[in-house]
């Protein structure tokens, strides 16, 4: 997220940014238990959608009162037929929300973030298709007097899962990969975060090389900025690295016993590819 100065920056409240609006609040929606019974053409600038219901961005639909909300971590509510999934029921969202960029943003590059966006999403921007995602989040650049339309066309897949990742109480993001720095955020609204503890893992490919556990003790609603000790390989090889984090439990609760994950996050690290050595790149042609 930029900021107009390093003061503003090192407060880290996005809301407060020049660069920054918030989209969240009610929403045009119409539901429907299949998309072949969606409206023809809802994504179009001039769409009628007076006769939609307005619901409230963020959150799941089933808890407004549309679909079937099933909480599953087991069974599929539908016998599972990969890859395809039921016609008689495949419940889909159609979102529209008109906003306006500010004439300050000209010739800057603009994203539309969709955060815990789940299951299978199309956006429209101004009427024209602009990206798809199978995931928990994505973002697309934008720009002008913007008409974003979310298709969540679900697919076959576990809904507690789902839910789980969406409603995480622990998030992380890079600041600085090259010097091993990640700002971690307690989402909980009242307790810390003594009662987790946070593995680090090193992947190369699907090959765990390092691993370490470490102590996010963040109060509720806060963020803190944490070294994770990591090592960069001295010879990478062409191996792709991540680092994978994991949020678990340190005690047994009446709940869940001790390991049990809470919260995870996958991050790519730069270091893919081959190690500079061109002996060991293989030849090839375009």
């Amino acid at each position: 997220m930029p900021y107009s100065s390093v003061s503003e920056a090192l407060i880290n409240d996005r809301e407060k940014s020049s660069a920054f609006i918030s989209l969240n609040g009610p929403w045009k929606f119409y539901y429907s238990d299949t998309p072949e019974a969606t409206p023809a053409g809802f994504y179009a600038v001039d769409f009628n959608d007076r006769k939609w219901t307005a619901i409230t961005v963020p959150s799941n639909w089933e808890m407004q009162g549309f679909g079937d909300p099933l909480f599953r971590n087991i069974n599929t509510p539908f016998p599972p037929d990969p890859p395809d999934v039921p016609r008689e029921y495949n419940p889909a969202g159609l979102y529209r929300k008109t906003f306006t960029v500010p004439s300050s943003w000209k010739n800057k590059e603009i994203f539309l973030r969709m955060e815990k966006t789940a299951s299978a999403s199309f956006v429209w921007i101004n009427g024209r298709e602009t990206g798809y995602n199978e995931g928990d989040f994505f973002s697309y650049g934008i720009g002008g007097r913007t008409y974003g339309t979310i298709w969540p066309d679900r697919r076959s897949q576990h809904e507690m899962w789902q839910i789980k990742k969406s409603a995480q109480p622990v998030t992380d993001e890079p600041v600085s990969l090259e010097e091993k720095v990640f700002r971690i955020t307690n989402r909980f609204l009242f307790t810390d975060l003594n009662e987790l503890q946070c593995v680090w893992m090193l992947q190369a490919d699907a090959e765990i090389v390092e691993t370490g556990e470490m102590t996010t003790n963040l109060p509720s609603l806060e963020s803190g900025i944490f070294v994770i000790p990591f090592s960069k390989p001295d010879n990478i090889n062409g191996r792709e690295y991540r680092l994978l984090l994991s949020f678990r439990l340190k005690n047994k609760t009446l709940w869940a016993d001790p390991g049990h994950e809470i919260a995870w996050e996958q991050i790519d690290l730069p270091w893919s590819g081959y190690s500079g050595n061109e002996e060991n790149i293989p030849e090839g042609s375009l």
